[in-house]
């Protein structure tokens, strides 16, 4: 587009088209429609011209580094992950949502623990190491697993949930993706919180079925997620489930982060791809 293009676009603008403009991409809390009908696409674009000539954040311009997209109907993701040489999980599955990064391609691992819980929640004690530090479970020793990885299962006393997990960036880059597989993002905003860029959505199920040996409970109840993407150290911290968003926010908020030693490259990686579903289990 070359800066003609911009001045033809505002000459035939009128106010209304502007004003919805400004709802696309408010400065800091941008909505973002996972599908954009064609109607909305003129709205879209003089949208993006506000967004370049008026100097609002890089993350807000989509160069941040991070990209949520809906999948294609037709696109598979083939995973197949082992331990220890015994194949534990293989197949090929289609998703709706795919969270897709640009770098970097190494950086290094690190450690978080939760500074503020609402009331009615407790980390279990084995997920905890010394100081409240989430454990670090590296898989098993002499694993081919993702490296690295903690997860923890936080439930309320009234049987709400989050979850949580670091995610590292050069497992990505490669043309690879954390995939959703069967929940449509709703209400999809963007944010900064000084050096992160913030993702926060709604969700809703699509499927119920998660096989017979796994138990989900509280289909109908709406998945609220927020991720954090630091761009520079190259980690991603995800937290979902059905405890509000409100509350996951501010945990992510008051959640502390810290570099540890070691080096994450993609070759430390059997897939291109992870999946962050709001599940338990």
């Amino acid at each position: 587009m070359k800066t003609y293009d911009l001045l033809d676009a505002f000459n035939a603008v009128d106010e209304e088209q502007l004003e919805q403009a400004r709802r696309v991409f408010e400065p800091g809390k941008e909505t973002i429609p996972m599908k954009k009908p064609l109607k909305l696409m003129r709205t879209l674009l003089i949208a993006a011209v506000i967004t370049a000539l008026l100097g609002v954040t890089a993350y807000a311009a989509g160069l941040f580094g991070l990209s949520l997209r809906e999948t294609a109907p037709e696109e598979t993701f083939p995973v197949r992950f082992s331990v220890q040489g015994e194949e534990v999980i293989s197949g090929v599955w289609t998703g709706t949502a795919a969270l897709e990064f640009d770098e970097p391609a190494v950086c290094q691992p690190i450690r978080y623990r939760f500074d503020w819980l609402p009331e009615g929640y407790k980390v279990p004690d084995y997920c905890l190491a010394e100081d409240g530090w989430i454990l670090r479970t590296d898989w098993y020793e002499g694993s081919d697993l993702i490296p690295w990885c903690e997860h923890t299962e936080v439930v309320h006393e009234n049987r709400d949930f989050f979850v949580s997990d670091v995610y590292y960036v050069p497992q990505f880059v490669n043309g690879g993706a954390l995939i959703l597989l069967d929940t449509i993002p709703e209400e999809v905003q963007e944010d900064t919180w000084g050096d992160l860029s913030v993702l926060r959505f709604v969700s809703r199920q699509m499927s119920l079925d998660y096989g017979d040996h796994i138990e989900i409970q509280d289909y109908d109840q709406p998945r609220n997620f927020v991720v954090l993407y630091h761009p520079e150290q190259g980690w991603i911290f995800t937290i979902r489930g059905t405890c509000p968003l409100e509350d996951l926010s501010k945990i992510a908020e008051n959640t502390v982060f810290e570099q540890t030693d070691g080096e994450v490259t993609p070759e430390q990686f059997q897939n291109p791809y992870d999946f962050f579903d709001a599940a338990r289990g």
